[in-house]
């Protein structure tokens, strides 16, 4: 079986179509997303399409979708302010409140409220999980030490997060798939509570993915490809172990180029493959000005100055602007 595991998509149709399109070529029997559809990005309710649009037509089935804290938070899940959400990312998601019809807004928010932040794939050792840990403020290994013991989901009546299920419960996992950081990760844990990274070291002077038209700002030729392992496949130790496929619409590694990743299952053996797609960055860049539009058909001058190009920022230089 061959997934295509996508996250964090933030509302960049153009990346994700782009993904998708390089998904199939690869020939991606399943997709599986980890939530975050909306979000930062101006196109959130065509990146929900999208996907739905997969779900109900003959194309690669989305066969699991949870959500992440924006979509949670765009459903009224969770609350737009402090510590959840910074400005940006709080504006935004107001913003698609205001200017998606009214319909439209209920379908998606209830699509996307009923979505859960964790979940046991149809194969039993693989668990799925948006944000691992997110309210800690340690180091990552300290993060990852955590998971090794316990799972936190999201608590939706005294909105906190929850040790609510433990390896005891769900049995240990080989794999567990998260998103959230948009960074790309491979972690095995080893003796203890040791997680080491798989991922080789990042490298330059290497070519860009076919179509890119942009220059990545870390390495200066193309999108990284900045780790030669990028597009190669990586065969999975015994478990767990823990995989971050990368943002498709907001990377945070020093490359725009949307990330995803190709895992096999195999009776055999476990596979990963991270790829890095590129897009028309320019086009998403363009449309971030319908995020200022006013009632009376005006722009907002405030989020012009100050919000979009921090967002347009961002993008370019593939950095987050905050979580």
């Amino acid at each position: 079986m061959r997934i295509a595991v996508v996250s964090d998509i933030h509302g960049n149709w153009f990346a994700l179509r782009s993904v998708l399109d390089d998904a199939k070529r690869q020939g991606a029997q399943e997709i599986w997303c980890l939530g975050d559809v909306v979000g930062y990005g101006p196109q959130s309710w065509e990146c929900y399409q999208e996907l739905i649009g997969l779900e109900a037509g003959a194309q690669i089935p989305v066969t699991a979708w949870i959500a992440g804290n924006h979509d949670w938070g765009l459903a009224g899940k969770i609350p737009l302010e402090f510590p959840y959400f910074r400005d940006e990312a709080a504006w935004v998601l107001r913003r698609i409140r205001e200017l998606t019809p009214p319909e439209a807004l209920e379908e998606m928010c209830r699509f996307l409220g009923e979505r859960p932040t964790f979940q046991e794939a149809s194969r039993p050792g693989i668990w799925l999980a948006h944000g691992w840990v997110a309210h800690t403020t340690g180091s990552s290994e300290e993060r990852a030490n955590v998971v090794n013991e316990l799972s936190y989901i999201w608590d939706r009546e005294d909105n906190t997060w929850k040790a609510k299920r433990t390896w005891q419960a769900l049995g240990r996992p080989q794999i567990i798939l998260v998103g959230h950081t948009h960074q790309t990760m491979l972690w095995h844990r080893q003796n203890g509570n040791h997680w080491a990274s798989l991922l080789g070291p990042r490298q330059s002077n290497l070519s860009p993915p076919p179509g890119w038209l942009e220059g990545c700002p870390d390495c200066g030729n193309g999108p990284c490809q900045s780790r030669k392992d990028w597009g190669q496949s990586i065969i999975l130790p015994n478990g767990p172990v823990l995989i971050n496929p990368g943002s498709v619409g907001q990377p945070r590694d020093g490359c725009p180029a949307a990330a995803y990743a190709i895992l096999d299952l195999d009776e055999d053996g476990n596979q990963v493959t991270f790829r890095r797609v590129g897009y028309n960055v320019e086009a998403t860049l363009n449309n971030f000005a319908r995020l200022a539009r006013t009632a009376d058909g005006g722009m907002d001058m405030h989020a012009i100055q100050t919000y979009i190009p921090r967002l347009r920022e961002a993008l370019k230089k593939g950095e987050g602007v905050n979580e």
